[in-house]
């Protein structure tokens, strides 16, 4: 008998609603266990925030079946109004599942491990210097399950739509990439494609506390990876129509439900955070990328709107690392940048060369490190101008 699943827009609109509500239980236990790259303790509240964003986003928005249409449109706007590493990563890479989803209706397990291919993608690329043993790791393992599974079960579909020896196959036209129709694409493959992702995901968060000092010398799991894992979890749900079995991530090293504050034992951190979008050309924004590295850390920059490979004026796009671009492209796109400077003036400067920044967030990481507060978020909102020390500039 074939398991019912939901791998439509209900099921989408049911794993960003899991999402928020499992996120939440846990925001202070990943708050807590968050050491790396800075002890800010903001993770779990990032998290909440950027899924909030997108659900609310989903929510708000006239059905029409498209699921990356409606995933990737959500994940823009979380992604402009994103803050911190986890907060900004995730936003990203639903903007890139999004983006390879676009004109799927129902999702199956061939475009599943596209999707998850093309948001690892889009994260690791986000990132100057991209850190295993973190969030990206757990996104890669869970691609490479994903498409690991989804070949197996493409395979296993030929070798059983063989053609017999002595016969001649008839001619065929070949099926759109987007209507791809065999064993591959049942229900039973989707789910074991998730289920797979999902296992792979927690595995990775497990090893992510042997893999980072930072990590190994407060005995923690990294808590990106955490959430990542979380979030993967909530869609096995949402597909099956299940609960959401918060078992497995609560036994992980260092993971407490109720969170045992592990940052006090790590020394603050100093300086700011800063977020903002800018709007620039691909070769401004290489410059901004560049000049951020040499003053900062933690830089993560993506481009907020997909890019067209068959329109001439985008030649010399790259859809890997969209800030490494042809120097003689002038065509405008809106970025979100964030990154960890000394003070919030070293990189507004740096960005406003580029464009004028709006939407920015500016937050004191050691006051995160010794308050843990809830950040303010700020979806939708312009920045007109900068204060001093603020959080948001409004």
């Amino acid at each position: 008998m074939t398991q019912a699943i939901r791998a439509d827009f209900s099921g989408l609109q049911d794993w960003l609603s899991l999402s928020v509500t499992e996120l939440t239980k846990q925001q202070e236990s990943l708050n807590a266990i968050n050491v790396f790259p800075v002890p800010d303790g903001d993770t779990g509240t990032n998290l909440v925030a950027t899924m909030r964003t997108v659900h609310q986003a989903i929510t708000e928005a006239e059905p029409t079946g498209d699921l990356g249409h409606h995933l990737a449109t959500a994940a823009r706007q979380a992604l402009g109004s994103a803050q911190g590493n986890s907060g900004s990563l995730v936003s990203v890479f639903l903007l890139g599942m999004g983006e390879s989803l676009a004109g799927i209706t129902t999702l199956t397990a061939p475009a599943l491990a596209e999707s998850l291919e093309a948001g690892r993608l889009r994260a690791w690329a986000a990132l100057s210097e991209p850190v295993g043993g973190t969030i990206l790791s757990v996104m890669e393992a869970a691609s490479d399950a994903a498409r690991a599974r989804a070949s197996q079960q493409k395979q296993r579909g030929h070798q059983k739509q063989s053609v017999p020896q002595g016969t001649v196959p008839q001619r065929t036209v070949p099926q759109r990439k987007r209507r791809l129709t065999g064993p591959e694409t049942e229900p039973a493959a989707l789910i074991g494609t998730l289920e797979d992702a999902w296992r792979a995901a927690l595995r990775e968060a497990e090893h992510t506390q042997a893999r980072l000092k930072d990590l190994t010398d407060v005995a923690v799991v990294d808590a990106g990876a955490v959430g990542f894992a979380i979030i993967l979890n909530c869609l096995l749900a949402a597909v099956t129509h299940t609960a959401v079995d918060p078992e497995p991530y609560r036994d992980l090293p260092g993971y407490h439900d109720q969170g045992e504050i592990r940052i006090e034992q790590v020394e603050a951190a100093d300086g700011v955070e800063v977020v903002c979008t800018v709007t620039a050309s691909a070769l401004d924004a290489a410059l901004m990328r560049a000049a951020l590295d040499a003053v900062g850390d933690s830089v993560v920059m993506s481009a907020m709107e997909p890019v067209s490979e068959h329109d001439p004026e985008y030649r010399g796009y790259n859809h890997a690392n969209p800030s490494q671009q042809a120097a003689t492209s002038e065509h405008t796109l809106s970025w979100r940048v964030h990154v960890h400077v000394p003070t919030e003036t070293t990189a507004l400067e740096i960005i406003s060369k580029a464009g004028e920044p709006t939407d920015i967030a500016v937050t004191p990481l050691q006051h995160l490190s010794e308050h843990n507060p809830t950040r303010p978020h700020t979806a939708g909102q312009s920045s007109q101008g900068c204060n001093h020390a603020g959080i948001n500039h409004r």
